[in-house]
């Protein structure tokens, strides 16, 4: 199997591995995973030492609570909708929020991004109807996130 962040199968044995203990597989996402992590999280925050507390954190909290994180269907995403959790965590203990118009703006690009390269892949009818729903529940609930 091909290594890329892209490649689900890949990852999923991975994480299995990962679950299982082994701490080279748990060095591997660390090290595929951390430069996107921080591009990521740069387009929330402008802080960039709270940024890098929190990715620590994650893949602490990665580490510590291995036996109880259920198997995610997309490592890439499961990594990106956890750092966001942190960063958000860190604003609301801190009561400081610099998340500016132009971060929520380049955020909203990058996971329209996301989603049309992850939608690219699929070729079956059944994703396909996939793309129909995920179409519609964004254009439905767009207002909602930002």
């Amino acid at each position: 199997m091909a290594k890329d962040s892209g490649n689900k199968d890949y990852w999923q044995l991975v994480w299995f591995k990962f679950k299982a203990g082994d701490r080279d597989s748990f060095e591997e996402i660390y090290n595929e995973f951390a430069d996107n992590l921080f591009a990521y999280g740069s387009k929330i925050t402008t802080d960039l030492e709270l940024l890098k507390d929190c990715i620590q954190d994650l893949f602490i909290d990665l580490y510590k609570y291995n036996p109880n994180i259920k198997n995610p269907e997309l490592l890439e995403y499961y990594l990106y909708k956890s750092l966001k959790r942190l960063i958000i965590k860190s604003f609301r203990k801190t009561n400081v929020c610099k998340v500016s118009v132009r971060s929520i703006i380049r955020l909203r690009l990058f996971f329209q991004q996301k989603q049309k390269d992850f939608l690219k892949n699929f070729k079956t009818n059944k994703l396909k109807c996939f793309k129909k729903y995920c179409k519609h529940w964004m254009t439905r609930n767009a207002n909602y996130y930002f």
